[in-house]
């Protein structure tokens, strides 16, 4: 047997660096084009940098979904930039906004865990019973040349395997279930359900774990090995669907931007409440996912405040992570403010 054969574990995506590369590029020749004048071209590069980070985002793994939310991030802010400084028309910003409810959504986290998550834990559980326990002491060390031992060997023989994969689909099946829940609410809390429960699994290390695989049968050791490289392995639920969910209110905040700047247009102001923008520039003002309440908006003399409360539930007054001090809202201020420098 080959030991040395590449897992999917220690598989490469060099595609999603040279993505970054090109998403910042175009959105820095956005900016260059809004300063030109030439504003529908800045248009096109942000929807390309759009369509690219969902792209992106259907690669399979969540490693390329979490840097595909990070692209249209990029994208998202340059957008607030052009219609701050690209002397947009009602019609013109309409037509934008439209591109983007055209835009389709970001693939479901449920679906990268469902289908290449879990088919890397199971190939990593392949090279397990293979290897074991020299590759228990690192899952990167997937790509090792030396074989097992005779002990390794009689202890792989003393392993009923079949629980470890039951454990491993089982721990998916039950992750991809709850992201599937339609209600925000129930998906955060079986969410931090199972994502408590994957912490309690881990097992002791050293002399106690050593002192209870010679006292398992070959059932339990394979429960056992499954528990262990879930608790290695599976992202933790809470963290990638707080991700996923900013990410849609980062979206719903952008549209709201965009259907304001269209009413400030039409009006010379922006308008007192966001009910008025329904149903001539939007169809129905959404909610914040995090609250299940209305969007805290405070307009003034220049411009407002546009927030959500975030994934902790709390006002933090309109402080997002970048503010002093820092807070956990996500928030749209206009007119953009501008950059702050980094040597102060």
């Amino acid at each position: 047997n080959d030991y040395s054969q590449p897992r999917l574990v220690g598989a490469l995506i060099p595609n999603v660096q040279v993505c970054r590369g090109i998403a910042a590029a175009l959105a820095c020749r956005a900016m260059l084009r809004v300063k030109e004048g030439k504003t529908e071209a800045a248009w096109q590069d942000l929807l390309a940098c759009h369509r690219l980070g969902r792209l992106v985002g259907r690669g399979g793994s969540l490693i390329e979904l979490l840097v595909g939310i990070a692209l249209d991030r990029i994208a998202g802010q340059a957008d607030l930039a052009l219609l701050v400084h690209g002397n947009l028309t009602p019609k013109e910003i309409q037509k934008y906004m439209l591109d983007l409810q055209r835009l389709p959504p970001m693939p479901p986290i449920a679906d990268a865990v469902d289908l290449f998550e879990r088919f890397m834990m199971l190939d990593a559980l392949m090279l397990f019973a293979r290897e074991w326990p020299a590759f228990d002491e690192s899952v990167g060390g997937a790509n090792r040349r030396a074989k097992p031992g005779f002990w390794q060997k009689l202890f792989t023989r003393n392993v009923n395997w079949d629980p470890a994969f039951r454990n491993v689909n089982r721990w998916c099946d039950r992750y991809v279930a709850a992201a599937r829940i339609s209600d925000p609410t129930g998906r955060r809390a079986k969410m931090a359900l199972i994502s408590t429960e994957v912490n309690s699994i881990k097992k002791p290390s050293g002399i106690t774990l050593a002192l209870q695989e010679k006292l398992m049968g070959p059932k339990t050791r394979g429960e056992m090995i499954g528990d262990l490289l879930v608790a290695l392995l599976l992202p933790a639920f809470d963290k990638l669907e707080t991700a996923a969910e900013r990410n849609e209110q980062e979206c719903r905040n952008l549209r709201l931007a965009f259907a304001l700047a269209a009413y400030q247009r039409d009006h010379g102001r922006y308008p007192e409440a966001l009910a008025e923008l329904a149903p001539k520039y939007l169809d129905a003002v959404p909610d914040d996912i995090f609250s299940g309440k209305p969007l805290i908006y405070k307009p003034d003399a220049k411009g407002y405040l546009l927030y959500s409360v975030g994934a902790n539930g709390k006002d933090d007054g309109g402080q997002s992570f970048g503010d002093d001090p820092p807070g956990d809202d996500l928030v749209i201020r206009m007119p953009v403010p501008e950059p702050k420098s980094k040597n102060k």
